[in-house]
């Protein structure tokens, strides 16, 4: 309603008047230097000019209030219009304010109030928001939960739609019926929040009972000449396809569609290509049972009967013909035979006779195929760049392979070749002859293929002059070295692709790239220009939709980019994997918007769908503990669960409850993690636990060396960075260990006898820093990782306290593109009063998979000599032990470590490895170990064979020892199957 006031006078205008006045508004506006009220639809057409008419091109805000008509948090809508009170704006700013509020669709709604308080204006948004839908819960099934909330039509967070509420049942139903589930119902709630403006579905599925199949009848109709004999034989043949496949079974819509499929292509093969089927069903709800009747009208048939076919089955030679369709049932018998010659000698064979007669419901055709011609050799003429034996290697090794003339292999061999040329810079490679001739032997012959290669191109410089930083880059960067080479006209669609990412992932959304080719010497230049056709696009605001119940203001501190910054997608992926990695979200969703504001910036959606709120994860499995692979012997159960609270208090927050069982140990945490520290990007999180673990002698043994414990509570923190990762913790710990079933532990492993049997506790601390970059996590190729700790464990009286460091750096450098040189360092040591004092589960241990190959797991000497040996015939001992294990490891206070392997392709996913590892562990000091003369260091040479997967590569790695020191325990090779790199 519109209101003009003058002084004290405030006149209301009538229905009449207030027409005329919007109708001349434009005028008023100009002519009143007065205070005026102006209301402004921000989803009309004209609401820009509405407000260039009212407010002048710079003002100051006397306030700005907002009235909706739900909860919504104010300081979010303030954040997305930007106007402040009692500031310097522009008409422009609150236009910028508009196309924000409506970009986020919260608002079906957005009218804004503008009144003149003497020189200052004060603005009043009115909002009316959608009914939104925010939840969908689903009961009555257990397994496929995800699956039915796929098929609802509507995503979290858009507006509630009933037609699409009702589309979604309907799909579902259907989706039980189709699965037998036919008198399945949905009852469905829809609970609405008025606060909100959201709306909670609940379905509850009540599948009911399947239903099978009863009674299989058929009708079939014979049209025009079809006789009454194929009537019967056919009915004869479907009643036993149908009767076996469907009396009986669980009614599926997928069921009857395979017999449907199968009745057709039965049809066909006798020659009945014109016939309808109709399928009709009819459900009994009363005992679940469905009916089935299936109508056949046949209207002609004309069977092909083909005799003396060998190489080819008659479905194959009735496919074939089927190409063109239902009509070559019509063909005249000469295009038929011609076909089947052409089909026949496309494989070679050449003397092949076919006659054909024509009977009035049937086509006979008598096929002599005659012998198959081979093909042993291929002969080049005028090739001068490639060898014969190069091309044959190339491109022909799986034609030849076939030793039969295959016109469909030569013809994509001889495409493999022309790819080989063109890769090699011969732009113009023709096969201009192809000649078949006959050798001495009786239908052997050999292919000869004349060229004409043409001028061989080389590739030059790769130049950018606007951009020639640039140049070394991606593959321009890979181009230098290939100067002089042939030109393979790829590498120009591979740099164009390149480029475009390159200036899109900059903002730059128009961009035109061409290329233009300059011969120098001998050489073609390629020279790039590029045309960037609008400005760079920059970041706008972040718009926080979804139906979390964490504050958009916290969402934002996850964001790695700010408005205004220069286009980067990587800072959008850096956020989506921030947000993730929170663990609270069952969806995260970033994209842009399609507009831009009115300062050339692109809005960024951030669309956060909360997970449940409580979750129970149960795990039941088997664990590998040993190199046998028998079950009883090589494996353990393992059992575990996890129960998940998440945004107990509404800050991506989260209580992780977990406990998990095996033959060994048993463990419980709970912990519960906060992503802020105030309102800083730094994980934190508060730990108790409480573990006991049985150790084994040997990974298999049945025999447990000793028993350790350990219970505490920790506080911790971890800052991630671009590159590096800096975590540490802060807690109290009590642990020990007790002897198991070998008596004299003490002497077995070094160890203090008074401290057997007690639990001390320590004050720990241990900061930790991760730097990391390379190419990719699971299987790098360049880059380097370090990795840096130090822990430091305090008891009450300093008896057995300690101060561990830990230092290990690898590093990748790509030798070849398929060859990779991997190497790690790694070097750790114990400070504290005695060796014997430092518990063993705290000691450094070699040996293994992923330490030094050619040992068993953590069987690097110092070993110690057990009070009672164990009798294994299944411990892969070597023959001087006579399958008595005798020895336990007593790991080090010192050890250094050093792995260098040479990674290689294979082919494809396969790929192999050599490596070498050498390592050492000392109890005392390293400069008393060497005095003493014992041979502390350790060696280990081998290979491996990777297998690349989704989640790392397999691995098996055979290593060899350098030396064998202890004959009567340690073989000379030792295998290992595992999953990912050693480093």
């Amino acid at each position: 309603m519109l209101y003009i006031s003058t002084g004290m006078l405030s006149v209301q205008l009538s229905y009449i008047s207030r027409i005329l006045f919007f109708l001349l508004s434009s005028t008023v506006v100009c002519s009143l230097q007065k205070e005026q009220t102006v209301l402004v639809d921000c989803f009309s057409d004209q609401y820009k000019q509405q407000l260039s008419d009212v407010l002048p091109e710079k003002f100051i805000i006397d306030s700005v209030l907002y009235q909706v008509d739900f909860d919504y948090d104010k300081n979010e809508i303030a954040y997305l219009t930007g106007l402040r009170d009692n500031s310097e704006t522009t008409k422009q700013e609150v236009m910028q304010a508009c196309f924000y509020l409506k970009q986020i669709d919260r608002f079906k709604k957005i009218n804004l109030e503008v009144e003149k308080v003497d020189t200052k204006y004060r603005l009043c948004f009115y909002l009316s928001g959608h009914i939104l839908f925010s939840r969908l819960l689903v009961s009555g099934t257990i397994r496929d939960k995800d699956f039915y909330k796929n098929m609802y039509l509507l995503d979290m967070a858009e507006v509630f739609d009933q037609q699409k509420h009702r589309h979604s049942l309907e799909n579902i139903k259907k989706i039980f019926y189709d699965y037998g589930y036919c008198n399945a119902t949905i009852k469905d709630t829809i609970k609405e929040s008025k606060d909100s403006k959201s709306v909670v579905v609940a379905l509850d599925l009540v599948k009911g009972a399947k239903f099978l199949i009863d009674n299989v009848s058929f009708t079939i109709d014979a049209v025009g000449s079809v006789l009454q004999a194929d009537v019967l034989r056919m009915k004869k043949k479907i009643e036993e396809i149908c009767y076996k496949r469907l009396h009986a079974k669980v009614y599926s819509e997928e069921l009857v569609k395979r017999i449907e499929h199968k009745i057709h292509v039965l049809l066909e093969r006798y020659g009945f290509m014109n016939f309808d089927l109709i399928i009709n069903k009819e459900v009994r709800e009363k005992d679940h049972k469905v009916d089935i009747l299936f109508s056949i009208t046949l209207e002609q048939k004309k069977e092909i009967v083909f005799l003396g076919n060998h190489y080819f089955k008659k479905q194959d030679i009735i496919d074939h013909l089927l190409m063109y369709g239902k009509s070559s049932w019509h063909f005249p018998s000469s295009i038929i035979v011609d076909e089947l010659v052409q089909l026949y000698k496309n494989k070679g064979f050449w003397q092949v006779a076919i006659s054909v007669k024509d009977e009035k419901n049937r086509i006979v055709c008598s096929i002599n195929e005659g012998s198959r011609i081979g093909v042993t050799t291929i002969d080049f003429k005028d090739n001068n760049h490639f060898s014969d034996n190069q091309l044959v290697k190339n491109a022909f090794q799986l034609f030849l392979k076939t030793k039969y003339f295959d016109k469909d292999l030569l013809k994509k061999s001889i495409d493999q070749l022309i790819r080989l040329y063109k890769q090699s810079g011969f732009w113009d490679i023709k096969v201009v002859k192809e000649e078949v001739v006959p050798l001495k032997k009786d239908r052997i012959y050999k292919i000869v293929l004349t060229l004409d290669e043409g001028k061989q191109r080389q590739i030059g410089r790769c130049r950018i002059p606007q951009y020639p930083e640039l140049e070394h880059q991606g593959p321009f960067a890979r181009s230098k070295k290939e100067i002089g080479t042939g030109f393979d006209q790829m590498i120009i669609l591979e740099q164009k692709q390149w480029l475009l990412r390159h200036f899109r992932n900059l903002g730059y959304n128009k961009v035109l790239v061409e290329h233009e080719l300059q011969e120098v010497a001998n050489y073609l230049d390629v020279v790039w220009n590029i045309v960037l056709q609008e400005q760079a696009v920059k970041f706008g605001k972040t718009l926080v939709i979804g139906n979390s119940v964490i504050p958009p203001s916290a969402i934002m501190r996850e964001i790695a980019f700010e408005t205004g910054d220069d286009w980067d997608k990587s800072k959008l992926e850096d956020t989506l994997k921030r947000l993730r990695e929170l663990e609270v979200f069952e969806s995260v969703q970033i994209y842009p918007s399609r507009d831009l504001d009115n300062n050339l910036q692109k809005p960024i959606f951030v669309k956060v769908i909360d997970a449940d709120c409580y979750e129970f994860r149960t795990r039941i499995g088997m664990q590998q503990i040993g190199k046998d692979f028998r079950l009883r012997r090589g494996f353990t159960y393992k059992i575990g669960g996890s129960f998940f609270v998440r945004n107990p208090l509404s800050m991506g927050d989260r209580f992780v409850f977990e406990g998990d069982f095996t033959k060994f140990y048993r463990n419980f945490t709970a912990s519960y993690q906060f992503p802020w520290l105030f309102t800083k990007s730094i994980r934190c999180h508060y730990k108790a636990y409480d573990t006991l673990y049985n150790q084994p002698v040997y990974i298999g043994s049945k025999v447990s060396l000793y028993q350790a414990g350990q219970r505490g509570f920790l506080y911790g923190m971890t800052k991630s960075f671009k590159k590096t990762t800096v975590s540490g913790s802060l807690g109290i710990e009590f642990m020990g260990i007790k002897e198991a079933d070998q008596p004299q532990l003490h002497t077995i492993i070094d160890y203090e006898q008074s401290l057997l049997g007690k639990k001390t506790g320590y004050v720990f601390f241990e900061p930790t820093i991760i730097w990391q970059q390379v190419d990719t996590v699971l299987n790098p190729k360049r880059g380097h990782l370090s990795f840096v700790s130090c822990k430091g464990m305090i008891d009450i009286d300093t008896k057995t306290s300690f101060l561990k460091l830990l230092v290990e750096h690898s590093f990748y450098v790509p030798l070849r593109d398929v060859v990779v040189l991997a190497i790690r360092m790694r070097g750790g040591h114990v400070f504290n009063r005695e060796y014997t004092s430092l518990i063993p589960i705290e000691r450094f241990y070699l040996g293994g998979a992923s330490s030094l190959r050619g040992y068993e797991r953590d069987y690097c000497p110092p070993l110690g000599t057990l009070t009672i040996p164990i009798e294994d015939v299944h411990a892969h001992l070597p023959d001087e032990a006579c399958d008595v294990w005798k020895y336990a490891p007593q790991g080090g206070r010192t050890m250094f470590n050093l792995n260098t392997e040479v990674r290689f392709s294979i082919y494809k996913s396969l790929g192999g490895v050599i490596f070498n590892d050498i390592g050492a562990l000392f109890k005392d000091s390293i400069n008393k170990a060497l005095f003493d003369g014992s041979d502390n260091f350790l060696g280990g040479t081998g290979f491996g064979i990777r297998y690349d997967t989704p989640i790392g590569p397999l691995r098996f790695d055979l290593g060899f020892k350098w030396n064998k020191n202890i004959k009567d325990f340690e073989s000379r090779w030792v295998w290992y199957l595992t999953l990912g790199h050693a480093f």
